[in-house]
């Protein structure tokens, strides 16, 4: 199965298969590096069990400026691992309390991404370059499942929105 996190984060793409055992036995895994590199110097890291929903957050771009009293969109990816499929709310963190604010903050059951605006008020400090994190909140077994949001290193790297002419920017950078 095809990593849905690959591509989104440099070195990072794990491998995962799903499968039902026919019956209690003795069975054999043998694991392999994608690349051809393994070796006594490489490490790996094997979970056997029952699936354990989950999720993890990219943005992307990784790098955002937003211009006081302006918006810019980007796009949450949802990696959605061991079968999790409900839906996801995103918030931003306390730094929403300094002008910031997120729209669309909401990936439905199932989706993989949403487009979300970030927005500076011209109530937002500007002499400090601002790191707003995101924060996804879900519910599994009806336990609370809380995950920060990350920026897709590598994907987008160096990309960056132009600060308005009109005066200093809200820095989105990770």
């Amino acid at each position: 199965m095809k990593d849905k996190g690959q591509g989104l984060i440099t070195h990072q793409a794990d491998s995962e298969l799903t499968v039902t055992l026919p019956e209690d036995g003795t069975y054999t895994v043998i694991l392999y590096d994608t690349q051809g590199k393994g070796g006594d110097d490489y490490a790996y890291r094997l979970r056997l069990g029952a699936p354990a929903p989950d999720f993890e957050l990219r943005a992307l771009p990784s790098s955002l400026s937003v211009p006081k009293d302006g918006s810019v969109a980007f796009v949450v990816q949802a990696i959605r691992r061991d079968g999790f499929k409900g839906a996801i709310r995103l918030t931003l963190d306390e730094t929403a309390a300094a002008g910031l604010s997120l729209a669309g903050g909401f990936i439905p059951e199932k989706a993989d991404k949403v487009s979300v605006t970030l927005s500076a008020s011209g109530k937002s400090r500007t002499a400090v370059p601002l790191h707003p994190r995101l924060v996804g909140t879900a519910s599994v077994a009806g336990q609370p499942l809380v995950r920060p949001g990350l920026p897709a290193g590598g994907f987008d790297a160096g990309f960056h929105l132009p600060a308005s002419r009109s005066g200093p920017a809200i820095g989105w950078s990770w």
